[in-house]
């Protein structure tokens, strides 16, 4: 059984590079240098000459939570088969339900950002052409977590 004790990294930061790099920098900011978390972020965590995918996958593995950012412009965004951001949600997925087999969880908890919620993401005509990993964590079952400007540190 796998405990908190075994993880690396408190939460792995999944988002789009096109769009999503300021945010996710933005709570990279809050949450390891103001609130003293071990985050997982790529562009903080991959060293040169490591294969990324091996340190992606390790990291995903090693968290207790997975943080996605889900902004507006991502909606429009292709997602190829081998898109980065949909492996970290697909191996989020698998990793979730190995934990879970265990009598352990791995919180998977979607991010909104620029006035982006479940409900709006849902009405949108796009949604539908999400790939399935998005549309699972975006369930409009799970609380919405998003940033509030007015309370930036909150």
């Amino acid at each position: 059984m796998m405990n908190a004790m075994n993880l690396t990294y408190d939460a792995f930061i999944s988002y789009k590079r096109n769009g999503g790099t300021a945010w996710a920098e933005l709570l990279y900011l809050a949450l390891e240098k103001i609130k003293k978390k071990d985050i997982y972020i790529d562009r903080h965590n991959i060293k040169g000459g490591e294969v990324w995918e091996t340190s992606l996958l390790m990291a995903i593995k090693s968290s207790a939570n997975i943080i996605v950012i889900i902004f507006p412009d991502m909606l429009s965004m292709c997602f190829k088969p081998d898109d980065v951001f949909v492996m970290e949600i697909k191996e989020a997925l698998r990793i979730q339900k190995l934990r879970r087999e265990s009598g352990s969880d791995l919180r998977i908890i979607p991010f909104y950002v620029e006035g982006l919620s479940s409900k709006e993401l849902h009405s949108l005509d796009i949604y539908k052409h999400l790939p399935e990993e998005l549309k699972e964590i975006t369930s409009t079952g799970i609380q919405d977590m998003f940033f509030n400007p007015e309370y930036p540190y909150a």
